[in-house]
């Protein structure tokens, strides 16, 4: 099936100058609805509570709406942050505003690792933001694995399930320098050491080969 870079979901993106002296690296985490990227980043969060900081996303969604932890903000909040320029970069989709705090420039210049929770549609604006520091993870797992969590979930109708489905098997990042991928078909745990793997191979720019939990070697990550 032919795949097609996707664009990007609203022309209303705005981000600043790419900084230097970025010490941190930026784990940007991508990947189609229902792959579990924010299970996979709260296991990591309190896994290695003392190796990364995870940066919550503003949003003019409600707090209490699901899905992740992120700061809701009004429109009128959200406009005022973006205007006294306390975003590095924000943009338009699904009808909601999303911010990523400029507060993140500050930690990766201390030396901090950071977790984000990204938008593929928004990887050339963070890469214009956050240069060298960026380090583009996708999350995939086996169809069969993503339609069982969408029918769980119970959100869609199998309809929708069926073009979620589509959409993940057409999802892809382009030719993209450095992405890595984390497969997340079986538990929280064996993602969340590819996690620390990719980190160690990105900090310590070594090779390393993931072990399965069958024990069979699975990717070999190349910084």
């Amino acid at each position: 099936m032919e795949k097609t870079l996707i664009k990007e979901a609203s022309s209303d993106a705005s981000f600043v100058p790419s900084r230097q002296g970025l010490i941190g690296k930026l784990f940007y985490v991508v990947g189609p609805s229902g792959v579990g990227k924010d299970s996979l980043i709260e296991t990591v969060r309190h896994r290695y509570v003392d190796q990364f900081m995870v940066a919550h996303r503003y949003i003019t969604r409600c707090a209490n709406a699901g899905g992740e932890n992120h700061v809701a903000l009004s429109e009128a909040e959200f406009s005022s942050r973006r205007d006294n320029q306390l975003f590095a970069m924000h943009w338009v989709a699904h009808g909601n505003h999303y911010g990523v705090g400029s507060e993140v420039l500050s930690w990766l210049e201390q030396g901090h690792n950071v977790i984000l929770n990204g938008s593929r549609a928004q990887l050339a604006q963070a890469q214009a933001v956050f240069g060298q520091a960026l380090v583009p993870m996708v999350v995939t797992v086996a169809p069969s694995v993503l339609r069982q969590r969408l029918i769980q979930r119970g959100r869609e109708t199998d309809e929708e399930i069926e073009r979620r489905l589509l959409r993940s098997q057409q999802f892809c990042l382009g030719d993209v320098e450095g992405v890595f991928e984390l497969d997340n078909s079986q538990s929280l745990e064996q993602a969340a050491e590819q996690f620390w793997q990719i980190h160690r191979t990105v900090t310590l720019g070594a090779n390393y080969s993931v072990s399965q939990g069958d024990g069979v070697t699975g990717k070999e990550y190349t910084a």
